[in-house]
């Protein structure tokens, strides 16, 4: 992927993603649970679980999509 390529918004878009990414790690690490896929997509949709914000709750249903598809 060449970042100069991206639109604005596909940029924003990834901010956002390594934003929620990074909190995950932060709080999965802060559980002393492993850093995996698998535990990284059910620590997003934890967090999705509790954002009653549409636009914030799309912004974790873009990070689950993209972990999920990044790693297979």
């Amino acid at each position: 992927m060449n970042l100069d390529d991206l639109t604005d918004e596909q940029r924003q878009q990834l901010d956002s993603i390594k934003s929620i990414v990074g909190h995950c790690v932060v709080m999965l690490l802060a559980q002393r649970k492993t850093i995996n896929t698998a535990n990284l997509l059910s620590q997003i949709a934890g967090e999705m679980e509790k954002i009653p914000e549409r636009s914030e709750f799309n912004k974790y249903r873009a990070t689950l999509e993209f972990v999920g598809t990044v790693s297979q």
